[in-house]
């Protein structure tokens, strides 16, 4: 009888020789739930070293508690110029958030301030804060994550808004001041401008006879601007009529305002300065029944108006603007001497009230963002590997 057969040795030297060749790997143990301590009974497994694991190695995910993104591009060369800590408009699909949304950098781990705008069966408009947004290089992404029933609502305007802006105003069914400062705008009920469809949600109408909204009183003296300042609102008028300097946003005559230019069909930036008064004028019309995104912008001793993103008009003038005690108005001039209280006819939306001089960078892209549907782009929906 053949005695045992020898068994092969090439197959167990080779085995020998790749296990040797094999670099050197550290390990971490990685939870299965992000919160996870040691004595947690979550199943932990051994991973690499080398950053979070979420199932298949080769993808990052925030966290397995949102088990759905969608990814977010931002068609950055679209801009004149680059813009920092920007407020951008997001409009998500229906069925995402709006309760628990979390808004991602391209780094998966920084957490971006988010406030929810307006949220119906269209979907929801988000305003996201992004620190920097180039106009040229990589296309900027960010994820949105969504479907954890048990989230937290983290919507905040102040985190997006707070820094920028003295007041910003939705003008939708509440009257609130986005950036955290309580600068609640209000008026009586009967002047009160109702709601309508704005540029973002809803914004209100103006009858041109009564209606009103007012910063509180006691507010006045975070609007005495004197060196800077830029005030910003969308606007849709058919026809401007014949009532001059029709007021948008003012602090009255002996101070600013944002108004249309005397009775013509441009926008107006009024100033008051050592108590002489002085108009400027735009020439891009405003009154054919279309949204305009106008903004007044001082700074540096220069006076500029914007219209749909683009400057209009520019004065230099060494001045200091001068303060008041009358409160800010959207739709009439509280202290106009004449010709009434001049108030608007019209629609209003997403009031903006800053200290700071904003660039020419900043206002196309506040007007771009809406007027181009295809400026920030929605990925499909994703979900979390098992």
């Amino acid at each position: 009888m053949p005695g045992p057969r020898a068994r092969p040795m090439a197959w167990m030297v080779a085995i020998a020789i790749a296990v040797a060749a094999l670099p050197a790997c550290n390990f971490k143990r990685v939870s299965a739930t992000p919160d996870a301590s040691d004595d947690d009974a979550a199943m932990m497994i051994d991973a690499p070293d080398d950053g979070p694991v979420i199932g298949d190695a080769s993808i990052t995910w925030w966290d397995r508690l949102w088990p759905h993104r969608r990814e977010i591009t931002i068609q950055h060369t679209d801009l004149v110029g680059p813009v920092q800590k920007f407020p951008l408009l997001v409009r998500l699909p229906p069925g995402v958030g709006p309760a628990d949304l979390r808004f991602i950098a391209t780094d998966q781990s920084t957490i971006l301030p988010h406030e929810v705008d307006t949220a119906d069966a269209a979907g929801t408009a988000v305003w996201v804060r992004i620190p920097d947004i180039p106009n040229s290089g990589p296309t900027p992404v960010l994820w949105v994550y969504y479907g954890n029933a048990s989230a937290i609502d983290t919507s905040s305007g102040a985190g997006v808004f707070g820094d920028l802006y003295v007041s910003v105003h939705h003008l939708g069914a509440l009257l609130t001041d986005s950036t955290g400062h309580n600068h609640t705008a209000n008026a009586p009920g009967n002047e009160r401008p109702a709601t309508t469809a704005g540029v973002v949600g809803e914004g209100r109408d103006f009858d041109g006879v009564d209606n009103h909204l007012d910063l509180p009183q006691a507010d006045e003296t975070a609007y005495d601007f004197t060196t800077s300042l830029t005030v910003s609102a969308w606007i849709r008028r058919q026809d401007l009529g014949t009532v001059p300097y029709m007021a948008i946003v003012t602090k009255g005559d002996t101070s600013w305002r944002l108004h249309r230019d005397n009775t013509n069909a441009g926008a107006g930036f009024g100033t008051t300065a050592g108590g002489t008064n002085d108009n400027l004028g735009g020439s891009t019309s405003i009154d054919n029944n279309n949204w305009h995104h106008v903004a007044i912008v001082f700074g540096k001793s220069k006076k500029r108006i914007f219209v749909d993103g683009v400057q209009d008009t520019i004065s230099n003038v060494g001045m200091t603007i001068d303060t008041n005690d009358f409160r800010v108005t959207f739709g009439q001039n509280e202290e106009s001497s004449m010709g009434g209280k001049r108030f608007w006819n019209g629609d209003l939306d997403e009031i903006r009230i800053s200290a700071a001089e904003y660039d020419a960078n900043w206002m196309f892209a506040e007007n771009h963002q809406v007027t181009d549907t295809g400026f920030v782009q929605i990925g499909g929906e994703e979900t979390v590997p098992p």
